[in-house]
Parts: structure tokens; C-alpha cells; sequence
């Protein structure tokens, strides 16, 4: 879903069900970026030197390797945009954000091919950034209901309160149910899918507490401790509880919004709003339509997920199983119903 609305915004894609070229490209450029974006996977990030070794020489795998996801992150962002060309010079081309930046550049004049390139190579980081990070925070959504369904329960009566079980939850019901906003934010404080954010670059010499940090230095930020402060979130902040977002049914504005999970400054994340609204209305139409519990065994025992995460530079839930079915023969209907519209 997190692929088909980013596609679609900025390109005007709509993708296929099933075996999607974009998303497929799309998916491996990610993975790739994944591996090599962790800094202690590959001895070249510790030992610079060894950029200088040919290809050929024994233990230089990383080489090859880096040659070949190169060709596949090139190709990311290039597929999509070579569909939106065609696409205009047939006529045929969606509103997105692809066409309409192409089209003010021709009207104001500004257009030349590094503007051109440097939109694709925008567009891509849009699809990179929020793609495979929505997902892991629908991910850890799920792990949270089956570990805590009496916050489940309560979640579906916010949901069931506001739309009577009648239809699904849409935008204009965000601000009538706070505790699924709550539910939101502790997904993303609980297990913040970059948990060190993404490595920065000290543009001038500084100093931190008496620590000098000279020109040129990585600089990590550790998003997981900010988020797990307790004298910022309250106890316990390794339990997933969207109470402590609440107080008297409302949004607890003392609370702090765990923006960290987005990054910092200058570099945070731009997708952040739009990245919030698709993981809301999904766990909304989650609640409304799915009830969600542990897998069980052949002898019918609940089977514990370990809860246990990948590492690396974004982090996602190992897998689990589970089971989730609908709620009620009216669930069934308003899945149908949500399906059909896509």
C-alpha cells in the first residue's frame, strides 16, 4: 500500500496486483541500500584503504557486490521516470508530482536536463524514504496487537464509536479518535524503524559537552534512547501502551510528539506528515474491519512471537505468525467495499 501511493503521487503509476516491475526494481534498489547504509557490514567502511583494491583481488567481494547494486539503484529512479515521459509525449500522462513540476519548468522557462535529473533523483528519495518504512511501522503495528489485545479491544471501540461499525474510517474522523493518533505515536516511539536515524556529516569543527567533534565526523543520533527517555515518555517505554499519550480521553499535548523517529534539523524528514496519515487511516481501517491474535499450534497453543527485530539501518519486525480475520459479516462487506474502490 505505502509503494502504491507513493508511486501513484509521484509518478502517476498504478501498479499491478501482483509481479509489479516498479515495485520489484523498486524493492531491490531498496534492499540494497539497506545493506550497504549498515556501517559495519563491509571492512571498507572501517579500513577506507581498501576502496584501492581491484576487483579481481581475493576478499574483494565487496567491489562486486557494490557494482551490482549500483546498477540496480540506478535503475530506480530512472523506470519510473521513463513512464512518465511516455506517458506525455501520448497524451496521457496523470496528475502527479512528476507532471506538474515538468510542466511549470516548460511554462516559467526554467526547464533544462540537470533540473530534470535532479526531479528524478528527488522523486526516488520520496519512494526510498517512505516505502520500506511504512511498512515496517505497519509491521510492528501488528506484532503490538498481537502481544496487547486488550489495547486492540480498546482501540476497535474508539473506532466503532465515531463510525458505528457502519462504514470504514476516513481523514475527517482523525481528530474524533484520539486513541488511534496515541496508537500511532507509540509505534513509532516503541520501535522506531532507524533506530541511529541515518549517519550525518559534521560540516565545521564543534564541540558537545566537552567533547570536541572536528570537521568531517559521522555523527549518529540515537532516535531509539531519545524515544525510550522516560522522563520524556513516562515508565516503562519498553512496553507498547498509547495510554501514555492520553489523559481524559484526549491527546495529552505535555506529551512530546516522538518526532525523533524522523530524524533531526535540517534533515528531517520531509514525508513526515504524509508518512503519519497512511500509517493513521490504516490502523483505523485495521481496527474496524480485523480482529488480530496469536497463531496457534497443532495442539492448539498459542505460539509467543519473539519479538525480535532485523538490524541494520532500518529495522523491521522478524517474522511471526499470527492470525487475523474479519470482525463481523459487516467487516467482510466494508473489505470488499475498501478493495473495490482501490
Amino acid at each position: 500500500m505505502a509503494g502504491m501511493i507513493i508511486l501513484s503521487a509521484a509518478y502517476g503509476i498504478d501498479i499491478q496486483p501482483q509481479n509489479d516491475p516498479y515495485v520489484a526494481i523498486s524493492e531491490q534498489a531498496l534492499h540494497a541500500m539497506a545493506c550497504a547504509g549498515n556501517n559495519t557490514a563491509f571492512l571498507v567502511d572501517q579500513l577506507p584503504f581498501l576502496k584501492y583494491v581491484p576487483e579481481w583481488f581475493p576478499g574483494a567481494n565487496f567491489k562486486r557486490q557494490a557494482r551490482e547494486w549500483r546498477e540496480t539503484v540506478s535503475a530506480m529512479p530512472q523506470l519510473p521516470m521513463d513512464f512518465v515521459r511516455r506517458s506525455t509525449a501520448n497524451g496521457n500522462a496523470k496528475d502527479c508530482i512528476a507532471t506538474r513540476v515538468l510542466e511549470s519548468m516548460h511554462e516559467d522557462g526554467s526547464y533544462s536536463p540537470e533540473k530534470e535529473q535532479l526531479l528524478q533523483n528527488v522523486l526516488a528519495a520520496i519512494y526510498a524514504a517512505g516505502a520500506d518504512t511504512t511498512v515496517s511501522a505497519l509491521g510492528t503495528f501488528i506484532l503490538a496487537m498481537v502481544l496487547n489485545p486488550e489495547i486492540q479491544k480498546k482501540g476497535q471501540a474508539a473506532v466503532d464509536e465515531v463510525t458505528g461499525g457502519s462504514r470504514l474510517p476516513d481523514f475527517s474522523d482523525h481528530h474524533s479518535i484520539p486513541y488511534v493518533d496515541a496508537m500511532v505515536k507509540e509505534v513509532l516511539g516503541w520501535k522506531p524503524v532507524t533506530p541511529l536515524a541515518v549517519p550525518h556529516l559534521s560540516t565545521s569543527d564543534d564541540e558537545y559537552k566537552g567533547y570536541f567533534i572536528p570537521k568531517g565526523s559521522v555523527v549518529i543520533g540515537n532516535s531509539w534512547a531519545m524515544l525510550y527517555d522516560e522522563s520524556l515518555y513516562g515508565p516503562r517505554t519498553d512496553q507498547y501502551n498509547p495510554d501514555r499519550f492520553m489523559k481524559d480521553g484526549e491527546l495529552n499535548p505535555d506529551i512530546k510528539h516522538p518526532e525523533m523517529a524522523f530524524g533531526f534539523g535540517r534533515r528531517q524528514c520531509p514525508g513526515q506528515d504524509m508518512a503519519e496519515s497512511s500509517i493513521w487511516i490504516t490502523i483505523a481501517s485495521i481496527l474496524a474491519c480485523f480482529d488480530i491474535s496469536k497463531a496457534v499450534d497443532e495442539n492448539g497453543v498459542p505460539i509467543e512471537p519473539s519479538g525480535e527485530y532485523t538490524s541494520g539501518m532500518l529495522c523491521y519486525p522478524c517474522p511471526f505468525p499470527c492470525t487475523i480475520h474479519p470482525r463481523s459479516s459487516r467487516a467482510e462487506v466494508l473489505i470488499s467495499e475498501g478493495m473495490s474502490d482501490l
